[in-house]
């Protein structure tokens, strides 16, 4: 059976074609599934995430063929906006709108732990931080198919400028929740204090207390700023066949900044 084409030309705010830098997750439509993609319609095997390379080899616009019937969601972005469509059917060939505007950015990133053949490998997407952005918050969804015990974390891509793998979560355990939190956690015997947490170095600065009077830690949350080009997402999973999602909150400022 031959595979079925869905095509996306997209835009910005103004209705002004798009032709280069975007990059394209594909999952199977309500889950955070990266799907199977192809080249053509009877082609081989597309790398999933679209890269930016692809797009502009494509002509500027998504495309890619599948062999379902079912429906697929795509999370576009060029750095400057993000743009999702849900349950795109094969088929298709519609528009995408990215708002380049300066402002407050959200990326959801599905992650795959089975991503490269290795499960405990840096897997780096391709998402590049735009320089002068800053970078307010990640969060951790829907972590399933957990087997048994493993951590995650979510950098800046190591190989990468300014490197560090756990710089944004650092080493949460995961398990099969919707939302992971990721600020302090508390103990307490004799005093309340805060022994643990999930955010690394580049959004918070943290130090464990102990339980006796007076020492509690401290916790105070930051943003990172991007200050050069080539800072590219990254996450680390210590164990296979784990799938879920990342949501990458950031503040883009404008090309003029």
């Amino acid at each position: 059976m031959a595979h079925k084409p869905i095509i996306i030309n997209v835009f910005n705010q103004n209705k002004v074609p798009i032709t280069s830098g975007v990059m394209c997750w594909v999952v199977d439509a309500g889950t955070c599934t990266l799907s199977t993609i192809y080249q053509k319609a009877s082609g081989t095997a597309l790398t999933n995430p679209i890269s930016t390379t692809q797009f502009a080899a494509d002509g500027g616009h998504v495309q890619f063929f599948t062999s379902t019937s079912g429906g697929h969601d795509l999370i576009m972005t060029n750095g400057k906006g993000v743009c999702v469509l849900e349950d795109i059917t094969p088929k298709t060939r519609i528009p995408a709108f990215i708002n380049e505007s300066p402002g407050a950015k959200v990326l959801p990133v599905p992650i795959n732990s089975l991503t490269g053949g290795n499960s405990t490998a840096e897997i780096g997407d391709g998402f590049d931080f735009p320089v002068n952005s800053e970078v307010l918050d990640v969060s951790v969804r829907s972590l399933i198919n957990v087997k048994g015990s493993g951590t995650l974390d979510v950098g800046l891509l190591s190989t990468g400028t300014s490197g560090d793998a756990n710089g944004f979560v650092a080493a949460i355990g995961m398990t099969t929740v919707e939302v992971k939190d990721l600020g302090p956690t508390t103990t307490s015997n004799n005093e309340r204090y805060m022994n643990a947490c999930y955010y690394g170095d580049l959004l918070a600065d943290f130090l464990a207390g102990a339980d006796a009077a007076t020492d509690v830690g401290t916790y105070v949350r930051k943003r990172k700023r991007i200050l050069a080009a080539g800072c590219s997402l990254s996450y680390t999973m210590s164990v296979s066949d784990i799938t879920g999602q990342l949501v990458v909150s950031y503040l883009y400022p404008g090309d003029n900044f």
